[in-house]
């Protein structure tokens, strides 16, 4: 992350942050918060996202995302133009309609979303299965959250 912006500015000051993993159903919204800077914005207030408090750290999770993972830095290293953080996974929340039956993720339920290449990506199957493993291309859906987000739809 380039030491100019404001989201590093946050992350040195507070150390800690939430990793929101959106999926294909959000790409709107996430171009938009891409293209404005939370220093002059209200990121919640244009995209109409929900922020959730979460259970580790200050910084919000994003009910509309199907993961969130809250997280402390540990370490920053600079890498030159951009400056690298090192992290420390706290809590996981998943959305229960993600999940297999061995309450592991399914990536082509989230269809998770990154921006390289001037470019929007969406993961949404395997190429190759380890042993042990297998291919599931299942389109997901929003709904309940499995683990320590809520049951019934409110925060715990």
């Amino acid at each position: 992350m380039r030491p100019q912006t404001y989201s590093h500015g946050l992350l040195v000051k507070t150390r800690e942050f939430v990793l929101n993993i959106p999926g294909a159903d959000l790409l709107k919204e996430m171009d938009m918060c891409g293209m404005v800077s939370g220093r002059d914005q209200d990121k919640f207030a244009l995209t109409g996202l929900t922020p959730l408090p979460a259970n580790q750290v200050k910084a919000p999770l994003i009910a509309e995302c199907s993961v969130n993972i809250e997280c402390r830095v540990s370490q920053i290293i600079n890498m030159g133009l951009h400056d690298m953080f090192i992290s420390e996974i706290l809590a996981v929340h998943t959305d229960e309609n993600v999940m297999d039956e061995k309450g592991r993720v399914n990536v082509g339920k989230v269809a998770p979303v990154a921006y390289a290449g001037s470019r929007y990506w969406a993961v949404t199957w395997a190429t190759w299965v380890s042993p042990g493993g297998r291919r599931d291309n299942e389109k997901g859906r929003k709904g309940k959250r499995r683990g320590a987000v809520r049951k019934g739809g409110s925060p715990v």
